[in-house]
């Protein structure tokens, strides 16, 4: 599995990127890794927010192995937007809303995932407007497709 985790607004939006066969191992790496980048701004005025694409990614365990994963957690976190297939989204919300205590969505653009989040946070609109957010997602997408 292919994943990348990317800072759009230090410290209050990140952008995960999941790809391919998504195993229950590797979701708890992935989770380990934005605990840690969480971390580094706890002190930070304002939530942090997750867009969580899912795109071209599978669910390559069985459901159980997911379901036994431990997180930490940080009270920093407001929204968790899952944007991507309505099954696989689908499961990734079932699996991730008895273990994370944030709000989670599902979506299916990234372009209303960003809106989402920026009618709800002062601290994302204040910063940029949709379309440049947007816009920086997609040139991160460009670069990492190569």
């Amino acid at each position: 599995m292919a994943h990348t985790i990317n800072w759009i607004q230090k410290p209050h939006l990140i952008y995960v990127r999941l790809e391919g066969d998504i195993f229950a191992y590797e979701v708890e790496t992935i989770a380990e890794a934005l605990y840690e980048q969480i971390q580094e701004v706890e002190d930070a005025e304002g939530s942090v927010h997750l867009i969580i694409e899912v795109a071209g990614a599978i669910i390559a365990d069985k459901l159980i192995n997911y379901s036994r994963l431990k997180f930490k957690t940080n009270s920093n976190v407001d929204w968790a937007i899952v944007v991507g297939q309505l099954r696989l989204a689908g499961m990734v919300l079932a699996i991730f809303s008895n273990l994370v205590p944030v709000n989670l969505k599902q979506i299916t653009t990234v372009e209303e995932a960003v809106t989402f989040i920026h009618e709800r946070d002062i601290h994302v609109s204040s910063r940029a407007d949709v379309a440049q957010i947007v816009e920086k997602i997609a040139a991160l997408k460009s670069e990492q497709d190569g």
